[in-house]
């Protein structure tokens, strides 16, 4: 009897879960839309798209693997609580970073009531990585987007020099051998950086590696995203000094970042087996140092 008592209040247990799960979605949806139309009018916050289907495709993966049971863990109420105050707090002073900030701690609220503290705790790496679904403040945006226009414009000009090209700057336009090439807004590499945290993340999660290792991976992210945002920038200049650069603009604008994201997987591959050599290095130093020590003891 105690037994059939037990299971009738898991069941009710769970109704209640999924009745808050269906409302609170609801509620999240103008959320949603507003990502939505982000990722699908911005290039550079284009890829954030990618991230809750990733997350979402990893974190299914992993608890079947697991074979442990989701758990209802009612003290992510106040959590969710808390995502709704944050949301509140985005539409009283108008800050969409607030409202999707809040979205964010709403899905991990969500996770936390249906999965339970163990899985959540084992999986925390999933939920650094939605992150990157949301896009940067505007505030933040309007500040390094000219940093990285003008860090663009200068390393590519340095790298033309190193070539033996003779180059004329006006600003973030780049003359050379009588072609001017402008490094507009969109060739800030901005775009690349956030495709290539997403590309760097999901190796990270994939990945076999130590923890210090993952970070190095993502943490290497943006001087890999700028040294392939500069070759793009300095392949596209001596190309536009041969052809038509009217006809061939749009080509290169649109496929050059994609053009780069080989290059920058298999950086990233090759610092994987850089540490992978190093690791193997130091152990076999340190296996050598043992048996010199074993050695010395025997005789």
């Amino acid at each position: 009897m105690n037994n059939i008592e037990t299971e009738k209040q898991r069941f009710g247990y769970w109704i209640w879960a999924g009745l808050l799960l269906v409302t609170s979605i609801w509620s999240f949806l103008p959320d949603i839309k507003d990502l939505f139309f982000v990722w699908r009018s911005s290039d550079e916050y284009s890829s954030g798209m990618l991230v809750p289907v990733i997350a979402g495709s990893i974190l299914y993966s992993r608890i079947k693997n697991s074979g442990e049971s989701p758990a209802i863990e009612w003290l992510a109420l106040p959590l969710l609580f808390l995502a709704q105050l944050c949301r509140l707090a985005g539409v009283l002073l108008m800050s969409s970073f607030l409202t999707r900030a809040g979205l964010l701690v709403g899905i991990y609220s969500l996770l936390l009531l249906l999965l339970g503290r163990k899985l959540c705790l084992r999986n925390y790496a999933i939920f650094f990585f939605l992150v990157l679904m949301i896009p940067l403040p505007i505030s933040v945006h309007s500040v390094i987007s000219p940093l990285l226009q003008h860090w663009a414009t200068q390393s590519a000009v340095f790298f033309l020099e190193m070539l033996g090209y003779q180059i004329v700057t006006e600003g973030n336009i780049i003359n050379i051998n009588g072609t001017s090439v402008a490094v507009a807004e969109a060739c800030n590499g901005l775009r690349m950086i956030t495709a290539f945290f997403v590309t760097s993340g999901l190796i990270a999660l994939i990945v076999n590696r130590s923890s210090w290792q993952k970070i190095v991976v993502v943490v290497s992210t943006l001087p890999i995203a700028l040294v392939c945002n500069t070759i793009r920038l300095v392949i596209t200049s001596i190309a536009f000094t041969m052809i038509d650069a009217r006809e061939w603009e749009k080509l290169f604008h649109d496929f050059g970042g994609f053009a780069m994201m080989p290059l920058a997987v298999a950086l990233v591959i090759a610092e994987l087996a850089f540490m992978n050599m190093l690791i193997e290095t130091d152990n076999s130093k340190g296996k050598a140092e043992k048996e010199q020590i074993v050695f010395k003891k025997v005789n």
